[in-house]
């Protein structure tokens, strides 16, 4: 008779052993298309994820875009997210082969404590994740990019005449200096650098091929 101090069932351990190989491939049924299919949306996951962000660089000023700093690096990203992304979407699959293998192993009073921490769990995991994206995330991001970007005041907007006079003068006290202009000067002659004080952009003058 089954009574709630008795475990729902013994097994030996070999067909522990096959029970476990049976959760394992079934447990795999679900992810492995999920991130073969997830592979071909990996650009609107990467643009969801990186959000936070370009909000963030376009809060402090800066151009909201980022950098790719290998040939390969967009690929591997995107195999990373449909790898990352099929685990997340197929966790309730897998958390429920992984009850199936346990289950067998617990009292009944235990199967029923555990039944009442799931649902419970599913929604503080759930509402941390959307406190995380909405809210955390951004502020974090905001704050951390911020350290990196010049305040305004140490900023001195020139015109092109003082410019040229400031870079003279360091030139001839042996010293180079980049002006910082809100408009681009007119003519600008190859060779000539700036940064622009709105984008914080640093811009060269290339001379223009077969023009001398």
């Amino acid at each position: 008779m089954e009574t709630e101090d008795s475990p729902r069932g013994e097994m030996s351990f070999g067909e522990h052993l096959e029970e476990l190989r049976r959760r394992l491939i079934l447990g795999l049924v679900v992810p492995l298309p999920l991130a073969i299919v997830l592979f071909f949306f990996a650009d609107t996951l990467r643009a969801i994820l990186v959000k936070p962000a370009l909000v963030a660089l376009k809060a402090n000023g800066l151009p909201a875009q980022l950098q790719a700093l290998g040939p390969a690096e967009v690929l591997t990203t995107n195999l990373k997210l449909s790898i990352i992304g099929a685990l997340a979407f197929s966790a309730p699959w897998l958390l429920w082969q992984l009850w199936k293998f346990v289950e067998p192993g617990l009292y009944m009073r235990e199967q029923r404590f555990v039944r009442f921490l799931v649902p419970g769990s599913v929604i503080l995991t759930l509402s941390g994740l959307a406190l995380l994206y909405w809210v955390m995330l951004p502020l974090m991001l905001r704050v951390l990019i911020s350290f990196g970007v010049p305040s305004p005041d140490n900023l001195v907007e020139l015109t092109p005449e003082q410019a040229q006079i400031r870079i003279t003068e360091k030139l001839n006290a042996g010293k180079a200096v980049i002006p910082v202009l809100k408009d681009t000067p007119e003519n600008p002659a190859p060779g000539e650098i700036w940064v622009n004080a709105d984008t914080r952009s640093l811009m060269i003058v290339l001379p223009t091929p077969g023009v001398d």
